[in-house]
This record gives C-alpha cells, structure tokens and sequence, in this order.
C-alpha cells in the first residue's frame, strides 16, 4: 500500500487503526500472478506428457476416452527405429506411480492380449497394480514398468492353463 492509497482512505473517514489493519491484510494476502500461474500449470502438464512417453512409451496424444485395456493391435518388436530410447527418471528405478498408465503391448505379450481378450487384461492389470503398490522393499522398485507389465501378461498367460486344471482337478483322498 502506498502513501497515496493511505491518504485516500483516510480523506474517506477510516480510521488509522482501520487503515493499519487494511495493510496488514493486504501484507499477508498472497499476491497471484494470473499469467505465471497459467504458466506453472501448462509447464506441470507438459511434465507429466514427458513422463508418460518415457515410463510408459505412450504418444502425448491419448484421448481421454481411450482405455489403457483396450486390446492393442499386433505391433513389431521394440526396436531403436520405431521406439524412442528410453530414459528413466532415475537409474535405480521408482514405485508405481498412482497415475500410471500402461503403454501398448507388443510381441508375445499382444499376442497374449488378443487371445484372451479385454476383460482378462483388465483382471491382470488389477491384479498388477495391486501387487505391486502393495510389495516391499528393493523389488519394489521398476526401471521401466512397461517392461514389467508386458511380463507380468505372458507369466498370467502361463499359469492360465495350471489355474484352470487345479479348479477342475477332483481332490485326491
């Protein structure tokens, strides 16, 4: 508050204990920059685009009506042509991230996908998350999560069919 303001506030009747606290108040209010707000918030979404690409492989441009369970269609191998090199955030790997979305699968794992459709997928992604938010320790720590869940589908694929035969198995007595 400056001497004009003051001066204007008393030419209007307030007192100088009521213009006192109208400067402290004014003091102690934050002060919000409108476009450096905006800013902060476009930098922080760009971030978190960044961060999808590198952990998950996924292109900025997934609609918010995609589904991370949406069977993806065959793809080729991971190679360094059609993939960008992957960069963790850090060299001795992270938890599992809340927000973290899987990225399409390929090879043997999509092919794993397809096979078993959409609704299986969807139990193993559950069952992933879970397992993982709720592990200890160093072996709770990913370098790449992509990776672990495109491996997590092929070992549910594997147990898939000794499941299924130990359901139906007759009880030995």
């Amino acid at each position: 508050m400056n001497a004009a303001a003051i001066r204007l506030l008393a030419q209007k009747g307030l007192s100088a204990l009521d213009i006192a606290e109208i400067a402290e108040a004014l003091e102690s209010a934050p002060i919000v920059d409108e476009q450096a707000e905006r800013r902060r918030l476009a930098d922080r979404e760009r971030k978190r685009v960044a961060r999808l690409r590198n952990v998950c492989g996924m292109s900025a441009d997934v609609s918010a009506d995609a589904s991370p369970l949406d069977v993806p269609p065959l793809t080729a191998p991971h190679t360094p042509q059609n993939n960008p090199p992957y960069n963790p955030p850090n060299p001795k790997g992270a938890r599992l991230r809340d927000e973290w979305v899987p990225g399409p699968l390929s090879g043997e794992a999509a092919k794993a996908a397809q096979r078993h459709g959409k609704d299986w997928l969807g139990a193993e992604l559950e069952k992933f998350r879970n397992h993982w938010r709720a592990e200890t320790g160093k072996s709770a720590t990913k370098r790449d999560w992509q990776a672990a869940w495109a491996n997590w589908v092929l070992k549910a694929e594997q147990w898939a069919p000794r499941r299924d035969r130990e359901r139906t198995s007759v009880p030995l007595i």
